[in-house]
């Protein structure tokens, strides 16, 4: 082997060189070749780096090169060596970003189809290992899998807007290898920033600068002093994300380029998703304070008194260092720690003087009433315990199982500590309110007896002064005497909303959350009516889940039509109780309605759609009806929201951001699905364009662009809904058809390559029209292998008998 050491350092990356040599002697040794030549073109000279086998070969093997310059497909041509015997001469170029190589080996005898591809393989793999020179920083990080772990963490508690964008900047950062990182999120007239790490001199001023340009879609990037500036934007309607990055070197390869190009339109959906969230958490709360306040609306005497438990509970939490999510869960605890009240009669509950034996015995169930009810709440059933024991005592006399000491969770001792000094110092009809500093007295005389000594002592350094109730208590209160004299209405929407609240996990299939929701409906209210929940896309109303009616696939309206579209335009509910009577009436596909109800579902002020029911009868609905609508609308709202804005997330790492195919690695994911777990036969077609490195080099990669996407979606549009298309790498595609055979597939890959020849594709670059034409192999599962690797070797082969046949066709008419 001889090797020019003055060009190795400068070409390949020293980590690289050994596994290059060895590969290269594996394929000279395994295909039996009388010389191996790896070349490299520089300054238009042809320069050998690396040689196997005799040296006198090398003129023929540069006369070879010289051959590969009009041609895009390896020369295989025969070769007679000086001792008379024949073989083949192969060469074959490959380009990266950075340099030009030349792959040469002459062979003892000819070469088979299978030597062939072998050597065309061993082109690839090493285009790969070439494709970046020593000291050249390339982008290696699978960041958007790193976000989306930063994602799951800021849904499991709440995080302040500011604390997520400096987190998300840092994590670009520190992922990409940036010497620092800028983020510009704008919604609106409302703007928020931040810098990673913070800077001050030369570097902070030049950041500063970027920040207060108008964001741009696309990507740009510019050399200013010794920084490379690279900037990318995501714009639309009402919003913006704007990322700027610096470091020493640009971004030149494709992979880095397409990366970059697609953060921002990803941090963008990444940020809409935990803004939704957010709305979605302070729902929830709204709803258990709904259930608390429903409770004690039957009391007069102990109207606010969860707040003061749970005020409390999260003051002692935080003092004995417990956790954010922790904490949230002990202050939902501790607003539902009575909730077992319900179950108890109002003649005992608002009894105003002292309980006999007997009653008190009653209000003593409420502690297990209370945990039956929660357990079976799936969101909530991880605190029923804590519930269920906060009565019980430190020295075991408490109630309902009498437990003793640690035998009661730690949650239940800080409940039971903060639920005696609520009541202590409130008024009751029966006794007058402790002073604060009488109440903490009582607290440290139970210490060791009623409550644990250690809970009590975190609660009096943590709590100096009393809970005090909001000035607009009155006010709230009376809203929530109103939901007593509606007993009809109370559960039937709070069992609405845990029920949804049970699905919002599964949320990643918005139709089955939504028919779900309306099953829950349909079934509390016990009528045969027809729903709808329309969802505004555009100008349209689709209505994306309906029960009461046959299937009529996918409904819609225009965005002004009927009572829905009245609806969604003034964003006002509407009760109709003869619909013969109103001009804006449009009958469902079908069905002749008289009655019709709907109200609007509003996020912020977003609208999400319409929840709309109708009634064959006259007549059929009543304000109650609607109060119950208008009570579940916001909650469902942000439901709804929530999970479109997760299956964005969701198509943002799953899809390819430049040509709108599946990435190969949810290919293969898919693949294992459908062969490993489900053990179905499959076929898969590797696809490659004809010449369309002609197209990339005599009109542009903006061209070669414009032609990959526009291939990819009318390949989506010949295909079965089940088929799958995927991106392997530059103009190769793999087909992924569940539940087919190999001929199966090469008949659906006949028709395609018919429909696409048949009609052109206009671009407005120099006038251009060009028809695609592509080759293709196939191999199925599990005849050709077991592997999706295997199931690829196999059609590349098949591919590239096809290829050689066409390879003078031409796309450009």
């Amino acid at each position: 082997m001889r090797v020019k050491n003055s060009l190795i350092g400068k070409i390949i990356p020293p980590e690289k060189e050994d596994l290059i040599i060895d590969t290269l002697f594996v394929y000279h040794n395994l295909l039996g070749l009388q010389s191996l030549f790896l070349l490299v073109k520089k300054r238009g000279e042809l320069k050998p780096l690396f040689t196997l086998g005799p040296l006198d070969s090398e003129k023929v093997i540069l006369e070879a090169c010289e051959h590969l310059k009009e041609k895009d497909s390896p020369l295989v041509t025969e070769h007679v060596g000086p001792s008379g015997e024949k073989g083949n001469l192969f060469a074959d170029r490959f380009d990266t970003p950075f340099f030009r190589f030349f792959l040469c080996a002459i062979s003892k005898a000819p070469l088979e189809n299978e030597g062939i591809f072998a050597l065309r393989h061993l082109s690839r793999e090493l285009q790969y290992l070439l494709r970046v020179p020593p000291g050249y920083q390339s982008l290696g990080v699978d960041i958007f899998l790193n976000i989306s772990r930063l994602v799951r963490q800021f849904l499991s508690y709440p995080y302040q807007p500011d604390e997520v964008l400096q987190l998300l900047t840092k994590e670009l950062c520190e992922s990409l290898g940036f010497e620092w990182t800028l983020l510009k999120y704008r919604k609106g007239k409302n703007v928020k920033k931040a810098l990673w790490p913070p800077l001050s001199s030369e570097k902070g001023v030049l950041s500063l600068r970027i920040e207060d340009s108008s964001p741009v879609d696309g990507l740009f990037q510019e050399k200013r002093g010794d920084q490379w500036i690279i900037r990318a934007c995501h714009v639309s309607e009402e919003s913006s994300v704007l990322i700027a990055l610096g470091r020493a070197t640009p971004l030149i390869l494709e992979n880095e380029r397409n990366l970059i190009l697609a953060l921002p339109h990803f941090l963008h959906t990444v940020l809409q998703t935990i803004e939704t969230s957010e709305k979605l958490r302070k729902v929830n709360l709204e709803t258990i304070l709904t259930l608390v306040r429903t409770i004690e609306a039957r009391d007069i005497y102990t109207k606010g008194h969860s707040e003061g438990v749970a005020y409390y509970a999260v003051k002692i939490a935080e003092e004995m260092g417990f956790d954010q999510e922790k904490i949230e869960k002990l202050k939902n605890a501790a607003l539902l720690h009575d909730i077992g009240k319900i179950g108890i009669p109002d003649v005992v509950l608002m009894k105003p003087r002292a309980l006999t034996k007997a009653e008190w015995a009653i209000v003593k169930q409420h502690p297990q009433l209370g945990f039956l009810i929660l357990k079976e709440m799936k969101l909530l059933s991880d605190i029923s315990p804590w519930v269920k024991h906060h009565h019980e005592r430190w020295d075991g006399k408490g109630y309902p199982d009498g437990l003793r000491g640690e035998e009661i969770p730690l949650e239940a001792r800080i409940l039971a500590v903060a639920d005696a000094l609520e009541a202590m110092v409130a008024e009751r009809p029966y006794r007058k309110a402790l002073t604060f500093r009488e109440a903490r007295k009582r607290l440290r005389e139970g210490a060791g007896t009623q409550w644990d000594p250690e809970v009590v002592r975190a609660a009096l350094r943590a709590i100096k002064k009393p809970y005090r109730v909001s000035n607009d208590r009155n006010k709230f209160y009376r809203q929530m005497e109103r939901l007593r004299y509606e007993e009809a209405i109370a559960p039937m929407k709070l069992a609405v909303l845990y029920k949804i609240a049970e699905e919002v996990e599964k949320f990643s299939d918005l139709k089955k959350l939504l028919q779900h929701v309306l099953k829950t409906v349909s079934e509390l209210r016990g009528k045969d009516d027809i729903y709808f929940i329309f969802i505004k896309e555009k100008d349209l109303l689709v209505a994306r889940a309906y029960s009461g009616m046959e299937n009529i696939g996918d409904f819609s309206l225009p965005a002004d039509s009927g009572i829905v579209g009245w609806v969604a335009r003034t964003k006002l509910p509407a009760l109709v109780n003869d619909t013969t009577k109103d001009k804006r009436y449009v009958p469902p596909p079908g069905k002749i309605t008289r009655s019709e109800i709907a109200v609007p579902l509003i996020s912020g002020n977003r609208l999400i759609g319409v929840f709309d029911i109708e009634s064959p009868l006259k007549n059929a609905f009543s304000t109650s009806d609607l109060r119950f609508l208008k009570a579940i609308s916001t909650y469902l709202a942000a439901v709804i929201e929530l999970a479109m804005s997760y299956n964005d997330l969701k198509e943002s790492v799953i899809l390819d951001f430049s040509t709108g195919a599946y990435s190969f690695k949810y290919l293969a994911e898919r693949f294992n699905e459908l062969t490993v777990a489900n053990k179905k036969k499959l076929s898969i077609g590797f696809v490659d364009l004809n010449n369309f490195k002609y197209i990339n080099d005599n009109y542009g990669h903006s061209a070669g662009d414009l032609i990959l996407r526009e291939f990819v979606k009318r390949l989506k549009l010949h295909l079965r809904s089940l088929d799958m298309v995927g991106r392997y790498g530059g103009d190769e595609f793999i087909l992924m058809f569940p539940g087919t055979t190999r001929h199966g597939a090469e008949m659906a890959l006949e028709r395609l390559k018919k429909n696409l020849s048949e009609r052109e594709i206009k671009l407005d670059i120099a006038d251009l029209s060009i028809k695609i034409d592509f080759s293709y192999g196939v191999a199925s599962y599990p005849d050709d292998g077991a592997s999706l690797r295997e199931l690829i070797y196999h059609a590349d082969q098949r591919m590239y008998r096809m290829k050689e046949k066409s390879r003078r066709a031409s796309p450009v008419r």
